[in-house]
């Protein structure tokens, strides 16, 4: 009789264990707790997934296995554990992994789900779907040329290369200059609906600088702002760097010419030609070298040397042919300013008028004299 128990007993304790051993691993682990950071995440950042995997039941389970599905835009750079090869997990324990997953860099805003497939030896699993935010941040400035000379009054015009170098779609964008000293001529605002990822435009200005501007360097601001896909607003300034040159521009005031005693200039006789260089641009001309060269003779040259805004000096010539009549004459200043080396030129004609020769009046006496005896012999014959 208690043999009898005693068998029983063994075959039931027997078929508990082997009833226990076969439970299948993934009915009894679950996923209790998965934290993503950061939320949203950046295109081109990268993702931590921390999963708990929890033993639900009061058995042992010797060779659980855990794996995670990744599909675009996430990649699995490393994890904590490997729990796709089996892991044994107490009963009622938990166990956690961590997944370091990049996401790809040119990813569109939007949600992209990743699987956590849990299994047992067999063919069967269960799955855990996590929704993970992928959320873009757009990010513009521009580009323009360096440097440029602008003079003081003049108009130019510049055009500004906008960029989105960010990870995400820029909408209702607006550059606007900011200036007191630069004035927008027409409007002064650029406006874009949308300028995508890795997109870029132009926004052009034509700029009038004030006059009172000082040579040196300035900076011009740009305001640019925009908003994302989610509509929250970005405001960024940005400067463009110019350089304020002064300019100096020559001009011929007037031309005087005259003869030693004030007269019109004569025929094989010295006469002067006074030329009056002014300098009307907004900064000084230096170097001021004129030459004067006439259809008679081969030029002279006339050093003035550094004339400031608003000054005048006179190039003095002194000149003189045998050739009477009209004569062309060209005026050539050359100079240097801010911008570089200049030449003036100008052209204009000078009367010579030819000088009475000094046997003429003698010849006109003799001449009237001798009319005078003829008139007299010929009296006394009749």
């Amino acid at each position: 009789m208690e043999g009898g128990i005693v068998g029983k007993t063994s075959a039931l304790l027997l078929l508990l264990t082997v009833l226990a051993l076969s439970v299948p691993a993934f009915a009894d682990v679950a996923v209790s707790s998965v934290t993503a950071t950061p939320q949203p995440v950046e295109p081109g950042n990268d993702l931590t997934l921390t999963v708990e995997f929890t033993n639900t039941e009061n058995v042992f389970l010797n060779n659980s296995k855990a794996s995670i599905d990744l599909r675009h835009p996430f990649t699995l750079k490393t994890s904590s554990e490997n729990f796709e090869q089996g892991f044994p997990l107490c009963a009622y324990c938990t166990r956690k992994n961590v997944y370091f997953i990049s996401v790809a860099s040119r990813t569109a805003s939007g949600i992209y789900p990743i699987f956590i497939r849990m299994s047992s030896a067999g063919d069967s699993y269960t799955q855990r779907n996590i929704s993970i935010e992928v959320k873009g941040k757009p990010e513009l400035f521009f580009t323009a040329q360096a440097g440029e000379n602008v003079v003081p009054g003049r108009q130019f015009s510049v055009s500004l290369n906008l960029s989105n170098i960010g990870t995400g779609d820029a909408q209702q964008v607006k550059v606007a200059l900011k200036s007191s000293d630069f004035i927008a001529l027409g409007n002064s605002v650029q406006t874009l609906e949308r300028l995508g990822m890795n997109a870029s435009a132009v926004a052009g200005f034509d700029i009038a600088p004030s006059e009172s501007l000082k040579a040196g360097p300035y900076n011009i601001p740009f305001e640019i702002s925009y908003r994302d896909g989610a509509g929250r607003p970005y405001n960024t300034t940005q400067n463009l760097g110019i350089q304020i040159v002064n300019e100096g521009i020559l001009g011929v005031q007037n031309i005087k010419v005259s003869s030693a005693t004030g007269g019109p200039p004569q025929s094989n006789e010295p006469f002067t030609v006074i030329a009056r260089i002014e300098n009307v641009g907004s900064g000084d001309a230096t170097s001021i070298a004129v030459l004067l060269s006439c259809s008679f003779n081969g030029g002279q040259k006339a050093f003035l040397g550094r004339l400031k805004k608003d000054e005048d000096a006179p190039a003095v010539f002194t000149l003189a042919t045998d050739k009477a009549g009209t004569h062309t004459c060209r005026l050539q200043a050359d100079y240097a300013d801010d911008l570089g080396n200049k030449t003036l030129e100008e052209e204009f004609d000078v009367a010579v008028h030819s000088t009475s020769s000094p046997l003429l009046p003698a010849v006109a006496v003799l001449g009237a004299a001798g009319l005078v005896a003829y008139y007299l012999r010929r009296r006394k014959r009749l």
